[in-house]
């Protein structure tokens, strides 16, 4: 499942997944061709969006995805704030970190906001929270760290400078506003307490807690990932002077594009998940029955389990749901159409 949290994400991955139906009674799409209406919805994948910004919101929407839907994996994609630090080259600083358009995979999320005030100074706190997954990151991201494997000229081409992304797997902090003011004492103090963090967004730690604090026993165990595109940059006081041009003004450039390459990321990890059948779990009511329908690749037959159940009463790890009606006709959207 796709998690993205502004219109322009939104967007974005709808057009790279090819999900253009709505999932009736909801805001999430799948592809044409998948069965929208029944008491079970099953997919390789959905696209969906969180109500609103912040890690409130997207601790409610994340909550709400695992009891709807059930994904095997959860990946937040969309846009972040690149943390860029000066390191001494001679005579000259030099900016070091990702630069806008370049894709941050978070090997860790933390939530920056959570501190204590004492004595002057503030101390970081901790919550128990999810990380993302680290054979997911191993196993389906870092394999894709070449660009040429994932890039299509066509997106290359669609870049503000026309330039291939780097892809960082850096740690990632969580914050409560936009970093758009270099100068902001607080947004400073969180670059200089974290300072592994290579991106900033306001959703991930929200998502983190959601899915540590979503506990339905043994036989369902969600994952998930998150996949951030570098929309603009911040620099630590005065080393900002050496940032190309205002934050918010690279944010309006290139929020579009970077959201686009983080959608192409994910959809080259989803590929490689998908590419291994998922197979029915005889004794699990609703378990996963579906096989992946990704262009591109041909995962191999497999053969189905002794006894299977195929019920949709209790849906397990795996299956991607939506509850319906007891028992409506099924509607197939015909392939092509929206």
């Amino acid at each position: 499942m796709v998690l993205t949290i502004i219109e322009q994400e939104l967007r974005a991955a709808k057009s790279e997944f090819g999900t253009s139906v709505n999932v009736p009674d909801s805001n999430s799409w799948v592809a044409p061709g998948v069965r929208v209406n029944g008491p079970i919805v099953r997919a390789p994948v959905v696209v969906t969006q969180a109500f609103d910004r912040t890690g409130a919101a997207a601790h409610q929407a994340t909550s709400d995805l695992l009891e709807d839907w059930r994904p095997e994996v959860l990946i937040v994609c969309g846009i972040a704030a690149g943390l860029r630090r000066a390191e001494q080259h001679g005579e000259q600083r030099v900016l070091d970190g990702p630069v806008v358009g370049d894709v941050v995979v978070a090997t860790y999320v933390h939530n920056a906001e959570y501190m204590k005030a004492d004595g002057g100074q503030m101390h970081p706190r901790y919550l128990a929270s999810a990380q993302p997954s680290s054979r997911l990151l191993n196993v389906h991201c870092r394999p894709l760290a070449d660009p040429g494997d994932w890039m299509t000229e066509e997106l290359v081409a669609s870049r503000c400078d026309g330039s291939t992304a780097a892809v960082h797997f850096e740690e990632l902090a969580g914050v409560d506003a936009v970093m758009g003011d270099p100068t902001n004492a607080h947004h400073q103090e969180i670059m200089a307490k974290f300072d592994k963090a290579a991106a900033a967004d306001m959703e991930s730690h929200g998502v983190a807690y959601a899915i540590e604090s979503y506990d339905q026993g043994c036989h369902y165990r969600p994952r998930w990932l998150c996949i951030r595109s570098v929309s603009d940059e911040v620099a630590m006081g005065d080393d900002s002077n050496l940032l190309s041009a205002e934050a918010h003004e690279v944010r309006k450039q290139w929020r579009e594009p970077a959201a686009r390459t983080a959608a192409a990321f994910a959809h080259a990890v989803v590929k490689r998940l998908l590419a291994k059948p998922r197979r029915p779990v005889s004794g699990y009511a609703g378990a996963a029955a579906y096989r992946a329908s990704v262009p591109g690749y041909s995962p191999p037959p497999f053969a189905p389990p002794i006894n299977p159940v195929d019920s949709p009463e209790r849906p397990v790890q795996g299956t991607t749901h939506a509850a319906g009606p007891a028992s409506p006709p099924e509607v197939v959207v015909p392939e092509g159409d929206a």
